[in-house]
Parts: C-alpha cells; structure tokens; sequence
C-alpha cells in the first residue's frame, strides 16, 4: 500500500460534520420555517371555505330586511332578520378569529373582528399576523331566483291575482296586497362568495435594504383566499305566530270581508240581534285545537272547556 492511500482517510475527516452543517442551514432550516406557514395557509384556507358554508347557511336561517315578504319588516315580531353586512361580521367573529379562552355570544357577535382579535395561531415565524382581513364579498349573497319552470307559473299567477285584487283594494274592501297569492320567498337561491387576505409582507422574507428575499417583482404583497357555495332555501316557511297568521289569511276567503263596509253591516244588525256581534270574518285562527267536546246551539258552535 502506497504513502498517498495511507493518508487518505486523515485528509477526509470531518467531511460528514460539514455536510451535516451544511444540509441543516441550507435545507432542514428552511423546511421548519416552510411547513409550519404552509400548514397555516393550508388552515386559512380550509377556514375560508367553511365560513363560505356558513354564511350560506345563515341566510337560510335570517331574513334580509327589504328582500322577501312585506310581514318581514314589519317591526316588533318574533322574525329573525339580519343584513348581510351582519351575516358576514358574526362569519368573520366566529371563524376568523381565536382565542384561548371561548367567547360567549353577545350583541357583538355581528361587529367583525375587533382590534387585537385576529386567530392568534396564523402568525409568521417572525411573530406577525399572517391575516389582514376577509368576509363576505359585497354583493354575493343577494337573493337570486330559484331556477325552476315552476316559479315562472307562479309568477304568473301572482301577477294575475294581483291584477284581480287591484279594483278591491280601490274600494277599500281588500287591504291585503298578498290576498289569494302564494308570498313566500321565491329568491331562494343564494351563492355567497367570500375571502381571506393573507399579508406576505409580514413573513419576514426582506433583506437589509427592504427588498424582498426573492426580489419585489416575485414576491407579492398580498395573497387572496377566495370560497365560494351556494344553496337552494325553498320551501314554505314561518317565524312566530304573527308570521304564520300573515302567511295563512291570504288565502282566507273570510279576510276579503273584513272591511269598513261589512263591519258597519255587523254593527247595525247587532242592534237587533245581539249574538250578530260576535260573528268575525277576518278571524284567522292560530291556536292549536283544545282537547274537548264541541257544544253547539243556536247555529254557533264553541269547544266546551
């Protein structure tokens, strides 16, 4: 054996520390750094499309004050109306946000997120927020018409009836405009579309003079999360008992005989027969049925409880 191979491994020491060195600054560092904010926008973006589901769903369960029925906005009843805006806001508290103690629901619920309450786990390694806002995109959750033929006929119809109405209502013996029409929502269809901004700005990835690690023309400022889902809410549907009433006395025949005219009529007949007080044509009966006898006399009968 040779001088030259002797002295070989001796010349080779420390090879193996240096690739070591090397390989743990030049790769596993950066994969440490790298799959914790992939994992973070990979959340972002999960929780994008969720709070996409959730706003669809929301309008399923409120109405849009000025988009649906006359009884909606009238106010003082048990029916649940919330704006858009609103909608979007309690989506963003709920799902765009995180602490570590759980938040009680409150009238705040529907303000967006606040000052300081962005999710406290989306930061960089740096420690900076990671999100700069998201929500509802203006617009996208407005009420579309539900794609059927059926609702075309419908629409006909309303539109007939409401033709047939217009002379009775001039003569104030129907005040009713859904008289005899079928005025449940017929906009049903909604496909809501929302965001989340994520602010590269804050990763950190600048150099000492401010330009971007990868240049300024690779790395952007900003990245938008964009969901969308949509959702068919058809169906007839009632909040509370004034809204049930209000759904059912249109097609009550009796209701057209609930006017100024007819009224006059009952009182004077009262005058000479009494019992005539207590007849009610615009009565629209809500409560639910007693469990007792039925007592009749004199043509009128009563549940005997």
């Amino acid at each position: 054996m040779s001088l030259a191979q002797r002295d070989l491994p001796r010349a080779s020491s420390g090879q193996a520390m240096t690739e070591f060195v090397v390989m743990t600054s030049g790769v596993l560092l950066v994969l440490f750094l790298i799959v914790p904010g992939l994992a973070k926008l990979l959340d972002m973006s999960f929780q994008t499309q969720v709070m996409a589901r959730y706003v669809a769903w929301e309008r399923t369960v409120w109405y849009d004050n000025g988009d649906q029925p006359g009884e909606t906005t009238e106010p003082g009843y048990d029916i649940a109306i919330r704006s858009d805006a609103a909608i979007s806001g309690t989506a963003e508290k709920r799902l765009l946000t995180f602490s570590s103690v759980p938040q009680t629901l409150s009238a705040s619920d529907v303000s967006g997120i606040a000052t300081g309450e962005k999710h406290a786990l989306w930061r960089w390694s740096n420690g900076q927020q990671m999100l700069s806002g998201g929500g509802l995109t203006g617009g996208s959750l407005s009420p579309q018409e539900t794609p059927s033929f059926a609702y075309d006929v419908l629409e006909v119809y309303n539109d007939g009836m409401d033709l047939l109405m217009t002379p009775l209502t001039m003569l104030k013996i129907q005040n009713d405009d859904d008289f005899l029409q079928v005025a449940h929502p017929q906009d049903n269809y909604f496909t809501p579309n929302v965001t989340a901004s994520v602010n590269l700005g804050n990763g950190g990835l600048e150099t000492i003079d401010g330009r971007g690690f990868l240049g300024p023309e690779y790395l952007p400022s900003g990245l938008t999360m964009r969901a969308n889902s949509a959702v068919l809410a058809d169906g007839w549907n009632a909040q509370g008992d004034h809204h049930f009433k209000e759904r059912v006395d249109d097609f009550a025949i009796g209701t057209m005989m609930d006017n100024a005219v007819v009224n006059a009529a009952i009182d004077v007949i009262g005058l000479f027969e009494p019992s005539f007080n207590d007849v009610d044509f615009g009565y629209v009966g809500i409560e639910p049925l007693p469990d007792a006898d039925v007592d009749c006399d004199f043509g009128f009968c009563y549940f005997d409880e």
